[in-house]
């Protein structure tokens, strides 16, 4: 039996996240009573709750857990299942369940389409989305976001067969396993496979692992749209008895026209694309729907001007991000200044792929080095990371700023000639885009 059915109020915690966000829109959307707490800070998800009238409490007491709950939804943030509002409910007998767990349960009527990889997964799965909307099948799906100009939202409920659901691979609580690991997918996406979240994947083994245990759980008679060029999703797919179709880089799909800057962003398309074809989706609204996809937030995203800069914003915080975003931007203004403010995230991918960092910011003029934003999640030994150090190995002109306010002093003294446009790009994953105010 799908208990999903018989919830009338889930209360989530940490409510602002991308995902929890996503799928709050998806329990409004199914008629259920919906509330959630989290910090006062600012989020990119405050615009996509508010619009549907959800409005957080702040900070995680027991006693704003609101009367009528029969559900609380978790994940690994704000303590996970140690957080107090978690712990009262399963005290006084409410269930409570993780987010991957949760989004299988209120998909669990769908022909679930996940979309996992390293890198990719919100843009590839919001192309998607937009395809089938498009198309009038009414699809459902949770994004990683928050504003998709081609989108209602970044969650929502359809009536049609489909859900498409961006598959995180990180752990779903502390010490929990990976969320995707909740799903069962009628059909698969993988993007790429290269190594992230050392916290919780030692290895780069450790991590593949992950994503063949999905793998197993596809349908049988579903549909996997793996990266060619990948050799391990290529070994990993001849286990498989589903359908297999490979996309490799450099060829798109055919007749496709993106509107969103970068090779990765063609290949993304492709990848949306590819899937729709597979389930039936006809050619003519394929097209249509790749060309309807505007882009979103975060993902090198055009903020305008500020102080005679142009302004963009991008997520990337792994170094074949940085390097694929920062390619893309300088394929746009090829002959102007590129100044990056970084902001890695987590001390653990900090550390892990330091060298890697170090040579990813080749298409920049200066990049300005930001503190490293940390996870409440991880312990910090007090070890110094010299990211600048690391980046200055491989480009002439590096500096670490430590506020906001040293970003314009950063760049003051450049040598920009006069004909020559100013590009700004905030970059990484924690708050970096608010450093940057009109």
């Amino acid at each position: 039996m799908n208990t999903h059915n018989h919830y009338s109020h889930i209360h989530f915690v940490g409510i602002k996240g991308v995902g929890m966000a996503a799928l709050a829109r998806v329990a409004h959307d199914k008629s259920i009573t919906v509330s959630g707490s989290d910090v006062a800070d600012i989020f990119i998800t405050d615009t996509m709750l508010a619009d549907a009238g959800i409005v957080p409490t702040v900070g995680f007491d027991e006693n704003d857990l609101p009367d009528g709950v029969d559900c609380v939804v978790y994940g690994a943030a704000h303590g996970g299942n140690e957080n107090p509002q978690v712990h009262y409910a399963l005290t006084k007998g409410i269930r409570t369940m993780t987010y991957g767990k949760a989004v299988q349960e209120l998909f669990a009527d769908k022909k679930i389409i996940a979309v996992a990889g390293t890198h990719g997964k919100t843009t590839t799965t919001a192309m998607l989305a937009t395809i089938l909307v498009t198309a009038g099948c009414d699809p459902s799906w949770v994004i990683g976001t928050g504003n998709i100009p081609s989108l209602p939202a970044n969650g929502k409920w359809g009536k049609g067969e489909y859900a498409v659901v961006e598959a995180d691979e990180y752990v779903d609580t502390i010490g929990g396993k990976p969320k995707f690991l909740h799903l069962n997918p009628f059909a698969l996406i993988i993007t790429s496979l290269d190594w992230d979240h050392p916290d919780v994947f030692p290895t780069h083994k450790l991590f593949i692992n992950a994503f063949h245990k999905l793998m197993k759980r596809v349908d049988k008679k579903g549909i996997m749209v793996l990266r060619g060029d990948d050799k391990k999703l290529r070994i990993l797919a001849k286990l498989f008895h589903s359908t297999v179709r490979f996309i490799v880089p450099n060829k798109p799909y055919s007749g496709i026209h993106v509107r969103v800057p970068g090779a990765y962003n063609t290949l993304n398309a492709t990848f949306a694309a590819r899937m729709a074809h597979e389930i039936g989706v006809a050619q003519k609204d394929i097209l249509r729907g790749v060309e309807a996809f505007t882009g979103v937030e975060r993902r090198l995203e055009n903020k305008g001007s500020i102080n005679g800069w142009a302004w963009y914003d991008d997520y990337a915080h792994h170094p074949t991000e940085i390097k694929a975003a920062l390619h893309a931007l300088r394929q746009l203004y090829p002959k102007d200044w590129i100044v990056v403010v970084f902001q890695s995230h987590t001390l653990s991918r900090t550390r892990a792929l330091l060298t890697d960092f170090g040579k990813s910011f080749a298409d920049a003029n200066h990049v300005c080095v930001a503190p490293v934003f940390t996870s409440a999640r991880e312990k910090n030994d007090g070890t110094p990371i010299d990211l600048a150090g690391a980046i200055a190995k491989n480009h002439t002109q590096v500096d670490s700023i430590d506020t906001p306010d040293d970003i314009w002093q950063c760049v003051k003294n450049d040598s920009i000639p006069n004909d020559t446009r100013k590009i700004i790009v905030t970059m990484g994953a924690g708050d970096i885009y608010q450093w940057l105010k009109r």
